[in-house]
């Protein structure tokens, strides 16, 4: 795959995610994804396989009145894509929690 399919790849996927189009989200990806979400180099959350992922992207867009992810590609070779994330979220009001909050979080991810 070339670098442009790949970064094509995860645009896709972005673009999905940002619009809350759970199944432009998972077009993308693999069948057998492994997706890992790493905080402070401790692995909190390990999933494996699509019927997975999507059940946790449905959980995931429940929480959201709005999110968006950008991405600054810094990276991309034969192995995969290294990007630094920008992701600016508004957490759904709830009983318990009435008023929204937002969240903004920066980090990297890596897609292979």
């Amino acid at each position: 795959m070339t670098a442009a399919e790949k970064i094509a790849l995860v645009e896709a996927y972005i673009d999905g995610y940002n619009r809350f189009d759970l199944e432009a989200l998972l077009q993308p990806l693999h069948p057998d994804i492994h997706f890992e979400h790493v905080v402070d180099e401790v692995v909190v959350l390990q999933l494996d396989g699509l019927a997975a992922f999507r059940q946790q992207a449905q959980h995931n867009q429940a929480l959201f009145e709005k999110r968006t992810q950008t991405l600054t590609i810094d990276r991309v070779d034969t192995e995969g894509l290294w990007a630094s994330v920008a992701f600016e979220g508004v957490l759904a009001a709830t009983a318990q929690q009435p008023k929204a909050q937002t969240l903004s979080v920066d980090g990297s991810t890596y897609f292979r």
